[in-house]
This record gives structure tokens, sequence and C-alpha cells, in this order.
């Protein structure tokens, strides 16, 4: 679907010009136009690659509520991992309410953001120093009051247990996730052999075009992606690892695959012995939880909208 209210408005805009406004309202128009054109191109490559054994199915892990997809809403997520965080702690409780999450941006839409507002505390890694200087900017109080640490570098699987140890973090935690499209699998692997911290509850975003086999021992659908330490996603579809392949991987290290985000993005895993008859059983391997690429498809997109203002600061300390 092309966004040819958009367009009408921007060329109803044009005609209406006025004289003594005119470049700063071209620039405007023209500014609207550019995000335009590029949503028009991601819709056209971003149609969906699912199928109907994947809705009927998702429609009947709806009537089950040991399922995780019918809890999920964004708040500050990217898509509904928001609630369905909530729902994971609501069932197993929480001990520290640390959190700690990499890939952030400039942490206005990420996984941790509400918890944050909701009395949490954490860090916050980021390989960008302009996203770095906005966190800084944007939760000058959280910073402050020491709910919030910063760290500026670039994550390999051989340095992210030092930017732990940095920033004062060991043992045990409350939850983790990592989002940096393509050494994913390599660093959590990393971190659950060194074991510098422990997460109860690990999020971490999968490639949703490969859909995990139906025997559990079946590996053969455990793509990753090969390690390369300055890797920088180009944006296409070689990114990350497949459900599977962080299925087996954790498995390995005591966690339970818990479910997934409805729009194929993001998989949850809780330390085993959380999870007892409180979610479906993953013995059936990960194809019970998967969901295919929905993520720009107009019945499940959640679409980002900037907040005005954290929670709980107050709107001069935000751009």
């Amino acid at each position: 679907m092309k966004f040819k209210l958009g367009q009408k408005i921007i060329d109803k805009l044009r005609n209406k010009k006025q004289n003594e406004n005119k470049k700063l309202l071209e620039n405007v128009l023209n500014c609207l136009q550019s995000i335009l054109q590029i949503n028009n191109k991601i819709l056209e490559r971003s149609n969906y690659v699912g199928g109907q054994r994947w809705e009927i199915e998702l429609q009947e892990r709806y009537k089950n509520k040991l399922y995780l997809d019918g809890f999920g809403y964004k708040v500050f997520s990217q898509n509904d991992e928001d609630g369905i965080i909530n729902e994971i702690f609501t069932r197993i409780g929480t001990t520290n309410k640390k959190f700690i999450e990499f890939g952030v941006q400039d942490g206005i839409e990420c996984n941790s953001h509400l918890l944050l507002d909701t009395g949490w505390s954490g860090l916050w890694i980021d390989g960008n120093k302009d996203d770095c200087n906005k966190i800084k900017t944007f939760f000058k109080t959280s910073i402050e009051n020491k709910k919030l640490a910063i760290l500026n570098d670039f994550i390999t699987k051989d340095n992210i247990n030092e930017l732990f140890a940095k920033a004062g973090f060991q043992g045990e935690i409350d939850f983790l996730s990592i989002d940096i499209d393509g050494n994913d699998w390599h660093v959590l692997e990393a971190i659950l052999k060194r074991k510098q911290i422990i997460p109860r509850v690990i999020c971490v975003e999968y490639n949703p075009l490969i859909p995990p086999a139906s025997d559990p021992k079946d590996c053969s659908t455990d793509y990753v992606l090969p390690y390369k330490e300055d890797w920088i996603w180009p944006v296409d579809d070689s990114q990350g690892a497949s459900l599977s392949a962080y299925y087996h991987l954790c498995k390995n290290y005591g966690y339970r695959l818990v479910g997934t985000c409805v729009n194929g993005v993001n998989a949850f895993f809780i330390q085993e012995n959380l999870a007892q008859d409180k979610f479906i059983s993953d013995k059936n391997g990960a194809l019970p939880f998967y969901n295919p690429w929905r993520h720009r498809n107009i019945k499940y997109y959640t679409p980002f909208a900037m907040p005005f203002c954290d929670l709980r600061e107050s709107l001069a300390n935000r751009i």
C-alpha cells in the first residue's frame, strides 16, 4: 500500500504556500517527500514472507495463554516486545531489576526504555558516538541518578565481557537484550561461556527467513552469519542467526525458548529452572514458537512515534 494520502496532502500544501514562508515550507515539504519515498521503497521490498500455515498457527496460539504471542504491546520497543517482557516477569518475578541492552541507538526505541521508566536500572552500550551523546541528553536525569550507565564502544565477541566488567556489572541480572544486526549469535555465545553476567531472561533478534525444522535435534536450519569483527549490517538479509540456531545455543547453556514477537523479530529465552509450567514447553524445538517476517505487514506493523518525554524526566532534559 502506497502512501497516497500523504502525497495528496503534500501536493495540496505546495499549492497553498505563503510567500513569506516559502523557503521554510519548501524545505519541510521536501523532507516529507523524502520520507514518503523511503517508506514506499521499504514497503515494496518488505512484502510479507510468511504463509497461511503461520497465520493458522498464530490464531491457535492466541487461544492458549501459555503462549506469549497474545500479550505483546508497544510503548518504546520496536514491535510488541514491551508487552512480552512485562508478561514474562509477571510470571517469573524479578530479583534486582537490572538490565543490559546493546545496540540501543539513541535509547528512545529499545527493549529496556520502559523498564528504566518503571524503576529498573542498567547499562546501555552502543558503538555510535552521536547516538550515545543523544542518550546523555535524553536520559540526563537517569544518568545523574546512577540509574543508567552508558558505554560508547563497538562490540565484539572478544570485548563484550570486559565491557560489562568496565561498567561494574557481574553476576545475575534480570534482563539482557541483544540487537547488533550481525554478530549477535557469536556475542551471546561469548556471554554464556564466560558468565561475567548471568541473565535470567534473554531477548535476541533472530533472522526470520529460515523456519526451524520440525525435529528439535535437526540442526540443518541453524543459520549463523560467519563472524567478522568489524561487521556492519549492509541492510539486507545477511543478518544474525536463525531461531533454530539460537534455540540450540541457549539450550546448551540451560535456557528455554518461551516465545517470539508476532512480527518475527525477537526471540525470548529464560533460565530453564524458572519456566516450570508457566510457559509452553520447548521440548518440540523452536518450530512451535516461530513467527515469520511480518515487520512491514500492515496488519502487524507498529509504526514508530517518538515520545515527547520520559515518564519521570522533564521535557527540558530531552531534545
